[in-house]
């Protein structure tokens, strides 16, 4: 599976977890504050479940991002950045499951507004981790002229594998760090294509068994959209 499939993958599932943690402690804001409706039960079921659904969505979220991020944990630029927010949001989504399994909706009401804090403590991280993955797709915008005939959507796949591959040498913008600025570029694909899946001899490393076909269309495809 290339890393196309992996980008729409992650893109979708990353759904799952930030609403369904959302609207969990929802449900259990309102079983904590109307304790005395006689819905209180099924306002406490209903955070037990959607709980149980965003612990699920956030194991699927983080494999799918994983495997993107060619099985590292860590990462450089935005993509660090996100993932300090990810594995705290992940690690307290999972422990909230775990106590949530072993107590039920059995809390005393002290016991619950800590484990209520906690789950908006959840909602804050995965939030802000959907925030900066979000910024990493479409923080950059492209030009509107009309002779650029790459689109915005055409590039995302390729952004995301710049920040992921590229970013750390070129620089977030692609403005250059230790590599050189990379707008404006006057080669042609088949360069291109030789430079990423060749390398440059004490300059840069090959991509080859990083990158496939797809992966390096969609690369230059991006590079494309660098104007100044």
């Amino acid at each position: 599976m290339n890393s196309l499939f992996w980008e729409r993958a992650h893109g979708g599932l990353t759904h799952f977890p930030i609403a369904f943690i959302f609207a969990a402690a929802f449900f259990d804001a309102l079983a904590f504050f109307w304790r005395r409706s006689t819905k209180r039960g099924e306002f406490s079921a209903i955070g037990y479940w959607l709980t149980m659904f965003a612990a699920i969505g956030a194991i699927g979220a983080v494999f799918s991002g994983l495997a993107l991020n060619k099985w590292k944990f860590g990462g450089t630029g935005l993509v660090f950045v996100h993932h300090l927010f990810v594995w705290p949001a992940f690690g307290l989504i999972l422990f909230l499951v775990s106590w949530r399994v072993f107590v039920g909706n059995k809390f005393s009401r002290r016991v619950f507004l800590v484990y209520l804090g906690l789950t908006f403590g959840a909602c804050g991280l995965i939030g802000a981790a959907g925030f900066v993955g979000g910024e990493m797709l479409l923080g950059q915008e492209t030009p509107t002229s009309p002779s650029v005939l790459v689109t915005r959507a055409d590039a995302l796949p390729g952004k995301h594998l710049f920040l992921m591959n590229c970013a750390h040498c070129h620089g977030d913008d692609a403005r250059g760090d230790e590599g050189p600025d990379l707008h404006n570029l006057h080669k042609s694909d088949a360069r291109i294509h030789q430079v990423i899946i060749g390398g440059i001899k004490g300059e840069m490393p090959s991509f080859a068994k990083k990158l496939n076909e797809t992966d390096v269309r969609a690369l230059i495809e991006y590079l494309h959209t660098l104007k100044t």
